[in-house]
C-alpha cells in the first residue's frame, strides 16, 4: 500500500509536467510558423514589388519604341493542313482550307488598314518567322493588301514588335503571394506559401509578342480578347481597334 501511495503522488505532477511540456512545444512551434509566415509575406511583397517596378519600366520603353518603330503581323499559311490534305487526296478539302486562311487573312489585313494608326504595321507569313527573329529582313516576303509579295521591300524599323491573332498564354512568372498553416496528414502544422501568376487563360484574340516571339507582360497592353457578341467577320475589326486605342491610353500614360 506504500508503494501505490508514494506512486499516486509521483504520477500526478508527472502528468502535469507533460501537459505543460507539450504546451510549451506547441507554444514554441506556433510562434515558430507565425514568425517564418511574416518572413515569407515580407519577402513575398519585396519581390512582387521590385517585379512590378521593373516590368513598368520595361513596358514604358516598349510602348515608346512601338510608336518610333513599327508593328509586324505575322499571318497564317495553314500550309502543313494544306499539304497533308493534298497527300491524302482531299484537294477539295486543301482548296476550302486555303479559301478560308485567306478571308482570314484579308479581314486582318483590313482590319489594321482601317482601324490601326499607332504605327507603321506591315504584314509578312508564319513561315518566314525565323528571319523576322534573325533580323534578316531582306529575306523576308512582306505581304500586301492583297496577299501579294512586295518587289524590292527594305524594312529600316530598328524597333518593332510582332502581333498576331491567337491563344494568349498565362504570364509563366509566378510571384510569392503568402502563407498559410496547413494540417498535414500526421495532424501537425506545416506553413504553406502560395504563389500567383503562371497558367495558361485559353482567351483567344490579337497578342502583342517581341522580337523573339514571346508573349509580353503587363502593364503593356499586349492581349484584346475577340468579342463573342460580334459576328466573325467583325471581330477583327473590334479587335484591332480597342488594340489601337489600348496602346494610345498607354503611351499617354506614361
Amino acid at each position: 500500500m506504500k508503494f501505490l501511495k508514494h506512486n499516486k503522488y509521483q504520477i500526478i505532477p508527472l502528468f502535469f509536467k507533460i501537459i505543460l511540456s507539450m504546451k510549451i512545444y506547441f507554444s514554441l512551434i506556433l510562434i515558430f510558423s507565425v514568425s517564418f509566415c511574416f518572413a515569407q509575406d515580407q519577402a513575398g511583397f519585396k519581390d512582387m514589388k521590385a517585379s512590378n517596378a521593373k516590368a513598368k519600366i520595361v513596358a514604358k520603353q516598349q510602348i515608346n519604341d512601338l510608336h518610333n518603330g513599327a508593328l509586324l503581323v505575322r499571318l497564317k499559311t495553314g500550309q502543313n493542313t494544306i499539304d497533308a490534305l493534298i497527300k491524302s487526296g482531299q484537294t477539295d478539302l486543301a482548296e476550302k482550307r486555303k479559301q478560308k486562311i485567306n478571308e482570314e487573312n484579308l479581314r486582318i489585313i483590313n482590319a489594321f488598314k482601317s482601324e490601326f494608326n499607332f504605327c507603321p504595321v506591315y504584314f509578312f507569313y508564319s513561315n518566314d518567322s525565323k528571319l523576322v527573329s534573325e533580323g534578316k529582313f531582306d529575306e523576308v516576303k512582306f505581304i500586301d493588301e492583297k496577299l501579294q509579295v512586295i518587289d524590292k521591300f527594305k524594312f529600316e524599323f530598328e524597333n518593332f514588335l510582332i502581333a498576331e491573332f491567337g491563344e494568349v498564354k498565362g504570364d509563366t512568372t509566378k510571384f510569392y503571394s503568402h502563407s498559410t498553416m496547413q494540417t498535414t496528414d500526421h495532424f501537425s502544422t506545416e506553413p504553406q506559401a502560395t504563389y500567383y501568376g503562371g497558367g495558361s487563360t485559353g482567351a483567344k484574340g490579337l497578342i502583342i509578342k517581341d522580337k523573339n516571339f514571346a508573349q509580353l507582360r503587363r502593364p503593356f497592353p499586349f492581349f484584346v480578347k475577340y468579342p463573342f457578341f460580334r459576328k466573325v467577320t467583325k471581330q477583327e475589326i473590334y479587335t484591332v481597334r480597342k488594340m489601337n486605342k489600348n496602346l494610345f491610353i498607354f503611351l499617354k500614360n506614361n
